[in-house]
């Protein structure tokens, strides 16, 4: 599935999922599968990133697989309450890529 973001958002969602990722580690063995695929997005949007720095021209659309789009899209749901109130823009910019995943998959 591709999610549509700009730049602006595609920065947004890695920040976010910095510190989610920093501040919830995985306690069982289901929140550590989620944590593993959730990590490797946050990879894949930072590797992401640097490539556009070389060539901006490639968009900032972000292609997840089938298992990537519904871990992040439960991952995300299970964010802190505190840090959707600390990162607010960035926690908006998450809803709407839930959104986008619930279209596709719902």
């Amino acid at each position: 599935m591709k999610v549509k973001l700009t730049q602006t958002q595609l920065e947004g969602l890695h920040i976010l999922l910095n510190v989610a990722l920093k501040t919830n580690p995985p306690i069982d063995m289901a929140s550590k599968l989620l944590f593993e695929i959730v990590d490797g997005i946050n990879d894949k949007i930072a590797a992401k990133m640097k490539k556009l720095q070389r060539n901006p021209a490639a968009g900032y659309g972000l292609s997840l697989t089938s298992i990537e789009s519904k871990g992040l899209y439960c991952w995300l749901g299970k964010i802190d309450a505190r840090i959707a109130e600390d990162y607010q823009y960035e926690t908006l910019v998450a809803n709407n890529v839930v959104a986008q995943i619930d279209q596709v998959y719902a």
